[in-house]
C-alpha cells in the first residue's frame, strides 16, 4: 500500500513492483449507488510474463469480487439470489501497460538476446585468446600485462558493438528510449569488463580449452532464461536467483529496462551498477593469478606450442 500514485509509479519504474493498482477516491460510494466504476491498473509491460499472468489475476479480481459485491448488494434489496446474480453488472477494471504498451515481441526479445549473445560471444572470445597466448612463445614470468592487454581488444569491441546495436533497435526496433543514452553506454562498458572478467575467471579455473568453452557454454548459455525477463526473479528457488545474480545480462537488462525504457532515476540503477563492478573486481581478483598461473605452466611445457598435424589432401 502506498500514500500517493506518485510513490506507486516510482516503485513500479525502479522493478520493486510488477503492478499497481489505482482505486478511485469515491469507489465505495459509486459501488453501492450503483455508478459505474473503473479502477485503474498499471503493469510492467516489459516483463511479459509477469504482466499477463497479473492481467488475467486482475481480470478475474474483477470478474469474481465485483460480481459478488454486486449481488450481495442486490439480494440487500429484496431481489432473489438467483436473479441477482444474473443481474449483476461488474465492475470494469482498466489495464494500461507501461514500457511496452503494445505488448509487443520485439523489445521484449530483442534487448535479452543481444545481451546474452554478447556475454557468451566475450567469454568465449576471452578463453580462446587466452588459450592463443598462453601457446605463444614468450616469458614465463611477468605475465599479467600479457593478459591483460588480450583482454582489452574484445572488450571494446563488445562495447562499441552493443552500445551500437542498441542505438538500433531504438532508431528502428521499437525499443523505446524515456532515459539517458549515456546510462546505457555506461552500462554495455562494465557489463562488458564483467563478461570478460568472467571468461578470464573460468579459463584459470579449467585445466585445458575444451574444458573451459564447456564451462562458458553451461554457464552462460541458459543466461537469458534466469535473466528475469522470461520469469520473476522473485519467483525463482535460492539456487536460481544466485546463479542469476552471477550473469551479468541480469543487471545489465534491469539497467536497459528500468533506466533506458521506463525512465527510471540513476538512484533506481544504482545497485545494478554495483553488482557489475563487484562481478569484475571479484572475478579479475580471483582469475587473472589463476590465467597467469596457468599460461605459465603451459609454456613450461616443451611440447605447448608444437604445431599441429596438418592433414594432407590427396587427388
Amino acid at each position: 500500500v502506498v500514500t500517493s500514485p506518485d510513490e506507486g509509479e516510482a516503485l513500479l519504474r525502479s522493478g520493486k513492483v510488477y503492478a499497481l493498482i489505482l482505486i478511485p477516491r469515491d469507489f465505495e460510494r459509486d459501488v453501492l449507488r450503483r455508478r459505474p466504476v473503473r479502477p485503474i491498473a498499471f503493469l510492467e509491460g516489459q516483463h511479459m510474463v509477469a504482466a499477463g499472468v497479473l492481467s488475467r489475476d486482475l481480470t478475474e479480481l474483477g470478474l469474481s469480487l465485483w460480481r459478488e459485491l454486486d449481488t450481495d448488494l442486490r439480494e440487500r434489496m429484496g431481489v432473489p439470489a438467483a436473479s441477482a446474480l444474473r443481474q449483476a453488472s461488474t465492475v470494469g477494471l482498466d489495464l494500461r501497460p507501461i514500457a511496452n504498451p503494445g505488448t509487443n515481441y520485439r523489445p521484449f526479445l530483442l534487448p535479452g538476446v543481444l545481451a546474452s549473445l554478447l556475454q557468451l560471444t566475450l567469454s568465449i572470445m576471452t578463453v580462446a585468446a587466452l588459450h592463443r597466448l598462453a601457446r605463444t612463445d614468450g616469458p614465463v614470468r611477468g605475465v599479467w600485462r600479457e593478459v591483460a592487454g588480450t583482454l582489452l581488444p574484445p572488450v571494446l569491441w563488445t562495447w562499441m558493438l552493443g552500445c551500437g546495436l542498441t542505438g538500433l533497435l531504438i532508431l528502428h526496433g521499437d525499443l523505446s528510449l524515456r532515459g539517458n543514452f549515456g546510462l546505457l553506454v555506461a552500462a554495455w562498458l562494465v557489463f562488458s569488463l564483467a563478461s570478460a572478467a568472467l571468461g578470464l575467471l573460468i579459463f584459470g579455473l579449467t585445466e585445458n580449452f575444451i574444458q573451459s568453452l564447456s564451462v562458458v557454454s553451461a554457464f552462460s548459455s541458459p543466461a537469458f532464461a534466469f535473466a528475469g525477463l522470461t520469469f520473476p526473479l522473485l519467483s525463482m528457488p535460492f539456487f536460481g536467483r544466485l546463479w542469476a545474480m552471477l550473469l551479468p545480462v541480469t543487471h545489465l537488462l534491469k539497467i536497459v529496462v528500468q533506466g533506458g525504457q521506463m525512465g527510471s532515476p540513476f538512484s533506481a540503477q544504482a545497485m545494478s551498477f554495483l553488482s557489475l563492478g563487484l562481478l569484475v573486481l571479484v572475478e579479475v581478483g580471483c582469475g587473472l593469478p589463476l590465467a597467469a598461473l596457468r599460461v605459465r605452466r603451459v609454456r613450461r611445457r616443451p611440447d605447448s606450442r608444437a604445431p599441429e598435424p596438418r592433414q594432407e589432401v590427396r587427388s
